[in-house]
């Protein structure tokens, strides 16, 4: 959908909107939701002794967690308020309670915006940079 918002834009100056940008926005959380998941199964590992079945691995030599703790945390500042409705940690005057979304025109995706507790933008990051990043992520563990 990036690609065709992106071409829209070129043609017209600005995206679709309506039914198109709200599929864009339902499927770009769904993805975030989605992605955040995957990376913290991947240093999950089985433990007899929890309810879950499961911990998240907190070994200071586990190359791979440690690769993808930056990945994971970059995610949990967008999908943590997304997904709780709530702010990301335990400090509520820390964060806005959800992050505003915009339209990157310049890629045709969508952007995360958080904001500070008294409404200052803090960061942004659209949906296509935190795919590039992971992918960064990703390829550093493959090596």
């Amino acid at each position: 959908m990036e690609r065709e918002q992106k071409e829209i834009i070129d043609q017209t100056g600005g995206p679709m909107d309506g039914g198109p940008l709200f599929i864009q926005i339902s499927l770009s959380k769904t993805w975030l939701f989605a992605v955040y998941e995957i990376v913290r199964e991947t240093c999950d590992v089985p433990s007899g002794g929890s309810d879950n079945g499961s911990v998240y691995c907190r070994d200071a030599s586990c190359f791979r967690c440690n690769s993808l703790k930056p990945v994971k945390d970059i995610l949990a500042r967008y999908r943590v308020p997304l997904a709780k409705l709530q702010p990301m940690g335990r400090d509520v005057r820390q964060r806005n309670q959800l992050p505003s979304i915009a339209f990157n025109n310049e890629d045709g995706s969508i952007v995360w915006l958080t904001m500070t507790a008294s409404g200052e933008p803090e960061e942004k990051m659209s949906r296509q940079e935190i795919s590039d990043y992971i992918l960064e992520m990703l390829l550093k563990i493959e090596r």
